[in-house]
């Protein structure tokens, strides 16, 4: 078993070499790319991983999966609102980042607030 400090310090490598995966793919190669691997499961599965080494329960694991699902409509919401203040608005990306993560912040609790991950909770008959 591993301690705490152990463990955040092992999600903390794995956390900042795929941010500077991506930060790569994007300055120096082709945005496309960068947001083909951002797109895929490169958090999600460490995450998974972690768990699971760590002893997590499968049907905790199941349910954190489930969960993220209504999440991928929120991220899809946070991306629009960020292009349409950046471009269409010309607010810079500072303020595009700051007012999307604002909305994408008061919809997150409203969707967490009316139980709608309850929905996607999994159970074991």
């Amino acid at each position: 078993m591993i301690t705490l400090a152990q463990e955040m310090t092992i999600n903390f490598i794995i956390g900042g070499a795929t941010l500077g995966v991506i930060t790569y793919l994007v300055k120096y190669l082709k945005p496309e790319i960068g947001a083909i691997v951002w797109a895929a499961p490169v958090i999600l599965v460490p995450t998974i991983l972690a768990l699971w080494l760590n002893n997590t329960e499968t049907i905790r694991i199941a349910n954190f999966v489930g969960s993220a699902i209504p999440n991928v409509l929120l991220i899809v919401l946070w991306q629009v609102t960020f292009i349409v203040l950046l471009v269409k608005f010309k607010m810079g990306v500072i303020k595009s980042v700051f007012y999307s993560l604002f909305a994408w912040i008061i919809i997150a609790t409203l969707l967490y607030k009316s139980g709608i991950y309850n929905y996607f909770k999994i159970s074991i008959a």
